[in-house]
């Protein structure tokens, strides 16, 4: 089964299956959000800081995003990492809308090929690295995220000739 097709049918049973979970547990991604000024504020504030700006493009209705997100805050090595970023979570929308505003930003950066993507970008809004979720894992059937992978990401490492550049 391509990485794709695995990718959607993930997302689709945690949609059907878990909307208990879903409807009690913190949002991670604002559906409704106006992704464009959250993404300017972040870079505003990321060079105030001295930061780099992490875009997080995701929804509620998937398990790997939400599994990620998970991950980054609560796992020490990646929280360590993450306080060079200012991190800014993007909403493609739920499942029956879309969220327009992340439509500007996912044209921009046309590396954004599903969900999760993640792109570093500089205060400025250019491209750093990039990468899809699947970047994060070295299990062949892509069902494990590896937090040293997501920590390499963050740090620019490449581990194992990991390329960080979607095409």
């Amino acid at each position: 089964m391509n990485r794709l097709r695995r990718a959607f049918l993930s997302s689709l049973l945690t949609a059907v299956l878990l909307p208990a979970r879903s409807s009690l547990a913190e949002k991670v991604f604002n559906d409704h959000a106006d992704s464009e000024q959250e993404l300017k504020a972040a870079q505003s504030r990321a060079a105030l800081e001295h930061k780099l700006v992490l875009v997080d493009f995701g929804a509620n209705w998937c398990g790997a995003c939400i599994e990620v997100d998970q991950m980054m805050r609560t796992q020490p090595e990646l929280q360590a990492a993450l306080e060079d970023f200012v991190v800014v979570h993007v909403s493609i929308g739920g499942l029956f809308h879309r969220n327009k505003s992340a439509l500007t930003i996912r044209n921009r950066y046309p590396q954004f090929r599903f969900i999760p993507t993640f792109l570093v970008l500089t205060p400025e809004g250019k491209l750093v690295r990039a990468t899809d979720a699947y970047g994060f894992t070295d299990d062949p059937k892509h069902n494990h995220f590896a937090p040293r992978l997501i920590v390499a990401f963050l740090n620019g490492s490449s581990p194992d000739g990991k390329t960080w550049t979607l095409k």
